[in-house]
């Protein structure tokens, strides 16, 4: 059992860290595949157990293990949903903008229209792919290390997606067979 003191919230906190932060961080990564995003769900983790400080004084080692680890991987799962959320948001208005400020007829609408409904199609992997090339301007080297993969895998990648992106818009959203660029 943790030993603590009234008011040592933070010193129980600070040994929670010292026995678990590995497994914390193991927890997150394996989940959000980036370091410092890993860093901060263990942080964020570490907060709500000072919040929760009262039900951690009763856990032997073994719960409290089990306890930090369903916490951390759900800490981990919702941040992650946070920053879909904040990408679909980001594309939306992106996408508006773009519609708004760079056509000239209503064909162009209509194309930029159907060409933002075919990327959100894509699965997620290729989404971000994209998103990292052509949004964000990160080059292959760039994108290949964050993702923690090779350039040539990252070149292949964001080919396989632009090919498959080409493929829905050419195809009004269905996927058919390949298309070669």
């Amino acid at each position: 059992m943790i030993e603590m003191h009234p008011g040592s919230r933070y010193e129980m906190v600070s040994e929670l860290f010292r026995l678990y932060g590995k497994l914390m961080y193991d927890v997150a990564y394996s989940i959000l595949k980036h370091e410092q995003n890993a860093e901060d769900v263990v942080q964020e983790t570490l907060l709500k157990l000072i919040e929760k400080s009262d039900q951690c004084e009763q856990f032997v080692p073994q719960k409290m293990r089990r306890f930090i680890t369903v916490m951390t991987r759900n800490t981990a799962l919702d941040f992650r949903r946070r920053q879909q959320r904040n990408i679909a948001v980001d594309m939306n208005e992106e996408e508006n903008q773009s519609v708004l400020s760079l056509v000239s007829s209503d064909e162009d609408i209509f194309q930029a229209r159907e060409l933002a409904a075919s990327f959100r199609q894509l699965d997620e992997d290729e989404q971000d792919l994209l998103w990292m090339k052509y949004w964000e301007r990160q080059t292959s080297r760039q994108i290949a290390a964050r993702l923690h993969i090779s350039e040539a895998a990252a070149v292949s990648r964001l080919r396989r997606a632009r090919e498959h992106l080409k493929e829905l818009y050419l195809n009004g959203g269905e996927s058919g067979g390949s298309v070669s660029v």
